[in-house]
């Protein structure tokens, strides 16, 4: 799936909008084990970094209106509970303030949060570069108002020209962007008809909008609850999908890393246990072993009395050669 993120997304992380850092962290983690396949340009990139300071001055100056503000009339100031406000006022005050200090520190040193998690999403992305053909065929597009872009401005239209150039034909292409330039006047959601049009006619292929990571992930991954879950998920299938001895110990490595599964997973793994002999081949490995013994306990308690059976049998029968 080649997926493109708009730089209005990432810059939602610095400001009061509800985006979901676990969910920036999920895109990192598919990207990272080629569930899809990110597309950013040093274009982006600049374009990020241009406007970040702007973004999160904007978000501290409206941090820094709070206020908890008391106004107790003298016939209340006598009672213990006015006390009692009085001075939860000047600890939220003192906190109020020990936390703007913390966190302009962190602005000044890129510590947020947000700042490792965006990076970690860069670094696990395709990163390409705009040539200067690209910026001059954004701005022959923008002069004759060709979708997408604002008339004050042509960064949309780089990112679209630079987009035809890189993603390979045939391949479908999503969106996730809450610009507005990019979708339809007519149906909220869908991509603009004019770039429908010319996505289907230079790529013979189809494009998609999603204006949220979470409208995206919860389309094409919602079983994907917690970013780490997909790492679990792809040593499952690096497991199933075993092709010789190496496969297998690198699949395991990555396996013993996490300590609860559900049904399926167990399952699906003493299936692999049981079918594939790139796994039961070298039953008698101590990594191998030790993880059977461990798929046995977890098939036992979730319930999978019968289907664990074969693979009891098999560590018995090592136990017997032995």
């Amino acid at each position: 799936m080649n997926i493109f993120i708009d730089t209005n997304i990432f810059l939602g992380f610095y400001s009061l909008s509800d985006g979901d850092l676990e969910e920036l962290r999920k895109i990192a983690k598919l990207a990272e084990n080629g569930k899809i396949k990110l597309f950013v340009s040093d274009y982006l990139e600049a374009e990020f970094l241009r406007n970040r300071e702007s973004v999160i001055a904007r978000a501290i100056s409206d941090f820094e209106k709070s206020r908890v503000e008391l106004h107790l009339p003298n016939i209340a100031k006598t009672y213990d509970i006015a006390v009692e406000l009085r001075g939860i006022k000047r600890d939220f005050d003192t906190k109020l303030k020990a936390l703007r200090e913390d966190l302009r520190k962190d602005v000044a040193e890129n510590k947020l949060k947000a700042d490792a998690v965006i990076e970690e999403v860069l670094r696990s992305a395709s990163k390409c570069t705009v040539e200067p053909k690209i910026v001059q065929s954004a701005l022959l597009r923008h002069r004759l108002g060709h979708p997408p872009g604002k008339k004050d401005s042509c960064g949309d239209a780089v990112h679209w020209e630079w987009l035809l150039s890189v993603i390979p034909d045939g391949e479908d292409l999503f969106l996730i962007s809450n610009d507005g330039d990019l979708e339809s006047p007519l149906e909220r959601g869908m991509v603009n008809g004019y770039l429908i049009r010319e996505w289907a006619q230079k790529k013979s292929s189809s494009v998609a909008l999603f204006k949220t990571l979470e409208e995206f992930l919860s389309a094409y991954f919602p079983e994907i609850k917690l970013a780490d879950e997909i790492d679990k998920l792809s040593a499952i299938e690096r497991l199933e999908k075993s092709m010789n001895f190496r496969d297998t110990h690198r699949a395991l490595r990555g396996l013993r890393c996490f300590d609860d599964f559900t049904k399926d997973e167990v399952l699906r793994m003493l299936k692999a246990y049981i079918t594939n002999y790139e796994i039961n081949g070298i039953l008698e490995d101590d990594d191998v072993h030790k993880f059977a013994l461990r798929v046995v306990e977890m098939a036992n308690a979730c319930g999978l009395i019968d289907e664990v059976l074969t693979l009891e049998i098999m560590l018995n029968d090592l136990e017997l050669e032995d």
